[in-house]
């Protein structure tokens, strides 16, 4: 596949690689193209999809909440919205949509 402008190349997954992919995640579509990046660590993804990653619109008031597998991400979601909203107790009890 071509890059399209792209500083990487899409490739293929091989069998062997889609097996491992399937083993982790049940729900993956065999044929779905892969790469690469950085080296060493596969990221199955299609071109509509990294073409959304590549143009996801940044913005300066950004929050980025990164946290290892089963640490408290959601319990770290809820403080960051907490400080973000001056700790409004009763507003963080209604649901959120």
């Amino acid at each position: 596949m071509s890059s399209d402008g792209w500083k990487f190349t899409l490739t293929p997954l091989t069998k062997e690689e889609e097996d491992i992919i399937l083993a982790v995640d049940p729900k993956y579509e065999r044929g779905t193209q892969g790469m690469f990046h950085p080296p060493g660590t596969l990221l199955s993804a299609d071109k509509d999809k990294v073409n959304k990653m590549l143009n996801f619109e940044v913005h300066e008031d950004d929050i980025y909440i990164i946290t290892p597998p089963k640490c408290g991400t959601t319990w770290m979601q809820e403080i960051v919205w907490l400080m973000n909203n001056d700790v409004d107790l009763e507003r963080a009890k209604e649901p959120q949509v």
